[in-house]
């Protein structure tokens, strides 16, 4: 509760003030991560995309990446028509997007970002997009290291999860799919 009136003040700042100081950016991503936590999930929205208007953030992008992919996938899992589905693949279309640019912000550590945009784009029926990240994150597996073997523990994941359903039986999915797997098992 404390947290919540806290926000509240917070918001009470002229928007003035806010566009002159770039540290508000960071603190509309925290204030975001609240309403977040206190289940205000179009609140926190807001928030993190008045974070990238101050200033373009990596965690301002993946705050609202998240909220746009849960939302994404509730309603496309939900939907009864093509209008529901059109809706749904409309918010996961801007999760992907927002992934994206928070992928782009932070090369060296994109792993995540990355597999969430071919979760994103897999569950709005996008091949082309989602195939291309895929490929993006075994690029990062050749880097080595803690990149690559994070890299190799996500792109193994997309065997058992449910976001890649659509793509699964692809013949590129299974091949990228296969190679990780008999990878990971050597």
């Amino acid at each position: 509760n404390d947290a919540d009136e806290t926000v509240k003040t917070l918001l009470l700042i002229p928007p003035e003030v806010v566009a002159k100081e770039k540290g508000f950016g960071e603190l509309y991503i925290v204030m975001g991560d609240i309403c977040e936590m206190n289940k205000n999930s179009t609140e926190a929205l807001r928030l993190y995309e008045k974070a990238v208007e101050i200033k373009p953030i990596a965690d301002a992008y993946a705050g609202a990446a998240d909220l746009l992919l849960d939302e994404g996938r509730a309603k496309m899992n939900a939907a009864t028509d093509d209008n529901e589905r059109a809706a749904a693949v409309e918010l996961l279309q801007r999760s992907a997007n927002a992934f994206n640019k928070a992928a782009k912000l932070e090369p060296k550590q994109n792993n995540e970002h990355i597999y969430n945009l071919a979760c994103a784009t897999a569950l709005a029926n996008d091949e082309t997009k989602c195939k291309q990240a895929l490929a993006d994150l075994k690029k990062k597996i050749e880097i080595g290291g803690k990149v690559g073997t994070e890299a190799a523990e996500l792109l193994s994941d997309t065997a058992e999860d449910a976001d890649f359903d659509s793509v699964r039986e692809m013949e590129w999915f299974i091949e990228a799919v296969k190679k990780e797997e008999r990878k990971n098992k050597l």
